[in-house]
């Protein structure tokens, strides 16, 4: 299918030109359902990151700076791997694993100052201790790691597997994510 076919094609059935442009105009609630941000903080974050994830048109069409943000968003929100975001959006998997990752790192450039802060003094350090043992009964704990464990398996072993043989290595890939005191845990 040429570049022009699968362009009308993202045009017309693609998630972000149909469903996010009904959900935008007619059910503000389902539109934060399925991007988590509420219309008014997507639009200012997209607003904000556009300069920074902005390509140039060359023979091909740079994708629109909302339907970045949007894939990205999908991601983040619910988990849906690349294949799916692929099928609702209409841009092909390896396209997306750029996308997010650009997205995520325009975000973090964005709005880590003024989102980000760590404590410097220790009076910060003590208050946000406090602050758990309070909420959390946790003393003596400034954050929290959160993980999980993702089997990962190596590609010539996985070529092995499908060719009947019994190919069981893997290596387990530890995601971590640090947590401060204010954030919900339960969401």
């Amino acid at each position: 299918m040429g570049q022009e076919m699968a362009d009308k094609r993202r045009e017309r059935y693609g998630h972000y030109s149909s469903l996010l442009n009904e959900l935008k105009t007619e059910d503000e609630k389902a539109f934060y359902n399925y991007t988590r941000p509420p219309r008014g903080l997507y639009d200012e974050v997209l607003l904000r990151v556009e300069g920074r994830i902005e390509k140039k048109d060359t023979y091909r069409k740079s994708l629109p700076h909302g339907l970045k943000l949007s894939i990205t968003l999908r991601h983040l929100a619910c988990g849906d791997n690349y294949p799916s975001l692929s099928y609702n959006f209409r841009v092909a998997p390896n396209t997306i694993s750029l996308i997010i990752n650009e997205v995520c790192d325009a975000i973090k450039a964005e709005f880590a100052a003024e989102v980000i802060q760590c404590p410097t003094t220790t009076e910060e350090w003590t208050a946000i201790t406090e602050q758990f043992e309070k909420r959390w009964q946790f003393p003596h704990c400034c954050g929290a790691l959160d993980g999980k464990h993702v089997v990962v398996m190596s590609v010539c072993f996985f070529l092995l597997s499908s060719c009947g043989t019994k190919a069981e290595r893997s290596m387990s890939l530890l995601i971590l994510r640090l947590s401060w005191v204010t954030l919900c845990w339960d969401c």
